[in-house]
């Protein structure tokens, strides 16, 4: 699609159509969503899981947001998606790499001393 050089009235009405449509997108289509609450044994183990998952993104972004926080000795995961079937194979994956770093942890973690 062509634009004009001026800033003409067709040409603001369309680019602010397609910035409310992305933007009510957002808003509106994450409508599933799942929180997980996974505990370690310890605060430090926790803080080093939520940064070592924290680097692989999703790769569907526009339909799955996944936000990681930690409190004390627990991870939480928030998951929002468009559809079931993205929540379902979102979760999915991440339990698959929540398995693989806490056998990880168990195998090359050395506890500090206190």
């Amino acid at each position: 699609m062509a634009y004009c050089d001026a800033e003409c009235d067709c040409c603001i009405i369309f680019i602010n159509r397609v910035f409310l449509f992305f933007l009510f997108s957002s808003l509106f289509f994450m409508e599933h969503t799942l929180q997980l609450e996974i505990p370690f044994p310890s605060e430090r183990l926790a803080t080093v899981a939520m940064r070592v998952l924290s680097v692989d993104k999703e790769l569907k972004a526009d339909q799955v947001q996944r936000t990681l926080t930690t409190a004390e000795e627990i991870l939480t995961v928030r998951f929002e998606c468009t559809s079931t079937r993205m929540l379902r194979v979102s979760v999915n994956s991440f339990l698959e790499m929540v398995g693989m770093v806490t056998k990880t942890m168990d195998h090359y973690d050395i506890p500090q001393i206190q």
